[in-house]
């Protein structure tokens, strides 16, 4: 499943994401997020089972989702990605990535299906490549309504295809700024954005609740540490043979 979610910038569109990180997590899913999340104070605040929680990953780069199967995939600002030139420059293996999500799947220890689902959180649906537009399922409309209470507003999928329409919301669901949930991110932090090379690195997570991490680890002796100076370079070597 696909689920587009639009907001203005502070109409509370990556609060309401990291709220459903958060849902997603404590149902025993493992979340993968582009901003960083950090549940150990909420976990421990609440006291609960942790034998019965998901893992928290943090992501930067689309060569990082290819090996995901089963999931919670979140992208904030997400034309920084998918936009229609990125698009167009993004590997086949990407795009097969989001046009056959549905099949990404793998199974639990008894045996059960976990989907991959992926969130994508933009400021206006247009700013995003008409293929993943078309790819949603579902399109939420974000809107800070009064300081601390939001609005979420549901909408058929075809509202998307034309601006000019007056979109009918489906349904409509009001929530309140929490200020323990809002503990689990940085509203201020920047989203890091897209690069192409092959990924040989990996990353460690100290914190068992947390997606704070060593950042990008080679995954062997003979590769050099991390730089997207480098790699972006050969990148451009690689599209032009």
């Amino acid at each position: 499943m696909i689920t587009i979610i639009t907001g203005k910038p502070g109409a509370g569109k990556t609060l309401f994401m990291t709220y459903q990180a958060l849902d997603m997590f404590l149902k025993g899913y493992h979340v993968y997020a582009n901003w960083k999340l950090d549940f150990s104070e909420y976990v421990n605040n609440k006291r609960l089972h942790q034998h019965k929680l998901g893992k928290v990953y943090f992501w930067s780069e689309i060569p990082e989702l290819l090996h995901i199967k089963g999931g919670q995939i979140f992208i904030d600002e997400a034309q920084g990605y998918f936009d229609s030139r990125e698009w167009q420059e993004m590997p086949p293996s990407a795009k097969q990535k989001f046009s056959a999500h549905r099949h990404d799947i793998k199974k639990d220890d008894n045996g059960q299906i976990i989907p991959l689902d992926i969130w994508a959180g933009v400021q206006h649906t247009s700013n995003i490549d008409k293929r993943i537009r078309d790819l949603g399922q579902h399109f939420i409309e974000v809107k800070n309504m009064f300081h601390l209470i939001f609005m979420a507003s549901y909408f058929e999928l075809q509202d998307l295809k034309d601006d000019n329409l007056r979109r009918r919301a489906v349904k409509r669901k009001f929530f309140l700024f929490d200020q323990l949930k809002a503990n689990c991110y940085n509203t201020h932090e920047a989203v890091n954005f897209i690069e192409y090379p092959e990924f040989p690195y990996h990353r460690d997570y100290p914190k068992k609740f947390s997606n704070d991490n060593t950042g990008l680890i080679p995954d062997s002796s003979e590769v050099a540490p991390y730089a997207k100076s480098r790699n972006k370079r050969t990148a451009k070597k690689g599209a032009n043979p």
